[in-house]
């Protein structure tokens, strides 16, 4: 069954726990397999993990509903070939910024993105920080949960305890999404944050995760 879930069925036909434990192992599998060595199968590893992880963050989709209720996404995107959402998150209504943090992570198309853009870390990690240190926003908890628990890349590892953290303190200050990925977070205990991926962070996103192990506002 196992086999099945992991390469034969859509993402989106699988059971919360189903889903999280194939991505585990997928992402294993991504961290530790070069994309330059001959003959592997890095490519079809990537396209796996980011179709399960846009199925993971649709189970939070109400964020970007609610948002694109309030803002056209388009607006927030520049780019002529490499679109990416490079708004400046204070000028984000903040019911807004969390959808358009959510849209960030992933990529894709949506509603009022007028076509597709691509994934923006640096800018994610900035937005996540501004709704956590400026706004004392709950939501940003959880954002700061999900990320850490799924890797600011694809390529990039998590930090699991870091993660755990975050969305327990969300769940406590009243965010319900948190309990959606505290659930089967123990099946990602076993993805060990200090695991040496052999794919270079060039732009230095990984230093964002990492420190997230020392982090402790004071307004928890």
């Amino acid at each position: 069954m196992k086999f099945l879930n992991k390469y034969l069925w859509n993402p989106s036909a699988l059971s919360d726990y189903h889903l999280e434990e194939i991505w585990v192992d997928f992402k294993t599998s991504l961290l530790t397999t070069s994309a330059y060595a001959k003959g592997t199968n890095y490519p079809s590893l990537y396209d796996r993990c980011k179709s399960i992880l846009l199925t993971v963050v649709d189970r939070h989709r109400h964020l970007v509903l609610d948002a694109e209720t309030r803002l056209d996404f388009w607006g927030c995107i520049n780019g002529s070939v490499l679109r990416t959402v490079t708004v400046g998150p204070q000028n984000v209504p903040i019911e807004a910024l969390p959808g358009l943090v959510l849209v960030a992570y992933t990529g894709g198309i949506t509603k009022t993105s007028a076509g597709e853009f691509f994934s923006n870390p640096r800018w994610v990690s900035e937005a996540i920080d501004y709704l956590i240190n400026e706004k004392k926003a709950p939501i940003g908890l959880f954002l700061k949960g999900l990320v850490l628990k799924y890797g600011i890349e694809l390529y990039l590892p998590p930090n699991i305890e870091a993660a755990d953290r975050f969305l327990k303190a969300a769940l406590t200050h009243g965010v319900g999404s948190a309990r959606i990925e505290l659930q089967n977070i123990a099946l990602h205990k076993g993805l060990p944050s200090n695991i040496s991926p052999v794919h270079p962070d060039h732009n230095g996103d990984q230093e964002w995760v990492t420190q997230a192990s020392q982090e402790s506002p004071t307004w928890w």
